[in-house]
């Protein structure tokens, strides 16, 4: 998952929202429908191992310059992923884990830059690869979910330069992102149905190109800061979302679970729950301004009727509009992740600072207040904005003591079902994540698994925390019974 901590701090945007602030209702029963699906997820980078095509692999071994002058390595910890949890080999492993927990459906990524390792060269090992992959899976039990871009991408594509820019920014993205889509579809389509274009694609864009405190630049590659490109690179991204769900649907026409639906497409979009702080009198104009940039202005272009087929984006002093009927329509369910709620203040209109709750009562590792009241709340605004089914495809929480764990996944948990009881067609919840992972730019360090790896050992053991046993009992009993 991706931290949205101090990467919003000079934004300004046109005003649209209002902020809600319901509560967690304390029902005693809190069951779910027999079709409920329950999940994990996970991302291919980030557990599989040995990875050397990646921009990511460049990544981990480069420096920034602190503001005192020193160098400091990229990542964290200064570590490297290295061989990772060994999930390449170990998946498995991993997939009985899954099934030992109760869920039905694992969602992943399929590594872009080991399929296509060179531009326009298809490995067709890693296809062999991922076909047996996806096959295990299904074998024991769960139901691929598949994502075609979390954070990862090839060392070809983020070097593809022209005159409109690299990478995300290039002039040929949109057609090479649509081409791997297209290529996935018709590779994995008959062991695929569930499709994610795009994992939380704007915090991916405000990690890799906005600035990251102490850092002058963001903490993803190509670690820029600079508005406009972080503009080009979310309509890029808005682009080839478009055309890749238009590519997956021409091109996968088996239907692999028996629904009658051969391929249902969307991306997760990270939501945050923003409160204006009360501490000036424009908060709650920031406020709003800061929760339709984050949070609906990637929706809105798709599914709002004034405003699909339509890229509208601002940040800064920089503005992006450009009609684009092909994003119309283009979900066939909305994909979210929910971690946490951040405080916007604002002296000034034109100066917005949103940070972490100082008075949170209880907050992750990461320092992320822990509040599922917001999840109920966006769920509703989603509904109301939007009247369409809703799976949640991360949520999680960084505990390497795995002391507030339980808790977090029990009170989440109950949030949904307060939402469903008000009306919110959730289909779905992933649990984030499996297991404990290399966290991009915060290495090792921050343990938001179900299952603990032990990174001394050469087989990576992994064991069970008391967050996975609370899992599994919700899971069993299919909601919470109190």
């Amino acid at each position: 998952m991706t931290s949205k901590k101090s990467i919003l701090r000079s934004i300004a945007f046109l005003p649209l929202f209002y902020l809600l602030g319901q509560g967690v209702s304390g029902a005693e029963e809190n069951r779910f429908p027999a079709d409920f699906v329950w999940g994990v997820s996970t991302s291919a980078y980030q557990i599989e191992g040995g990875n050397t095509q990646s921009d990511w692999h460049d990544w981990e071994r480069g420096t920034y310059i602190d503001d005192a002058g020193n160098s400091q390595s990229n990542i964290v910890d200064a570590s490297r992923i290295g061989s990772a949890a060994k999930h390449y080999s170990l998946y498995e492993v991993d997939f009985d884990l899954a099934r030992k927990v109760g869920v039905k459906s694992f969602h992943t990524s399929i590594e872009w830059s080991r399929i296509e390792p060179q531009r326009d060269v298809w490995d067709m090992n890693e296809v062999a690869h991922y076909r047996e992959y996806l096959q295990k899976m299904k074998e024991k039990g769960l139901q691929p979910s598949i994502s075609l871009f979390h954070v990862s991408k090839p060392k070809w594509f983020a070097a593809m330069r022209d005159a409109s820019g690299s990478g995300w920014t290039s002039g040929d993205a949109v057609e090479e992102f649509a081409e791997f889509a297209a290529f996935a579809a018709t590779q994995f389509g008959d062991l695929v149905d569930h499709w994610i274009t795009l994992d939380e694609p704007v915090s991916y864009v405000m990690r890799a190109y906005k600035a990251i405190p102490p850092r002058s630049g963001g903490d993803f590659p190509p670690g820029e800061d600079s508005d406009a490109h972080a503009l080009q690179a979310a309509a890029t991204l808005l682009k080839a979302h478009a055309q890749a769900y238009k590519a997956i649907h021409r091109n996968d026409t088996v239907d692999a679970d028996g629904d009658r639906k051969p391929a249902l497409v969307s991306f997760v979009k990270s939501l945050t729950y923003f409160e204006a702080a009360g501490r000036y009198g424009f908060d709650n104009a920031a406020r709003n301004i800061v929760d339709q940039l984050f949070n609906w202005a990637f929706f809105d272009g798709i599914l709002d009727p004034a405003r699909k087929g339509k890229i509208n984006l601002i940040m800064g002093s920089k503005s992006y509009s450009e009609p684009y009927p092909d994003l119309a329509d283009t979900l066939d369910y909305i994909g979210i992740s929910y971690l946490s709620r951040k405080m916007v203040a604002a002296p000034k209109l034109s100066k917005t600072e949103i940070y972490d709750n100082p008075d949170a009562a209880l907050k992750s590792d990461r320092g992320l207040e822990i509040y599922p009241q917001g999840l109920l709340s966006l769920l509703l605004v989603v509904n109301e904005k939007y009247h369409m089914p809703v799976m949640i495809l991360g949520n999680g929480l960084a505990d390497r003591l795995d002391n507030r764990r339980s808790q977090f996944i029990i009170d989440h948990v109950k949030a949904i079902a307060d939402a469903m009881k008000q009306g919110v067609q959730v289909k779905g919840y992933y649990h984030w994540t499996l297991l404990h992972c290399f966290e991009w730019s915060q290495g090792y360090g921050m343990n938001y698994g179900l299952f603990n790896v032990d990174y001394r050992d050469p087989q990576k053991t992994r064991s069970w925390t008391e967050g996975a046993r609370t899992y599994q009992r919700i899971v069993t009993n299919n909601g919470i019974l109190e």
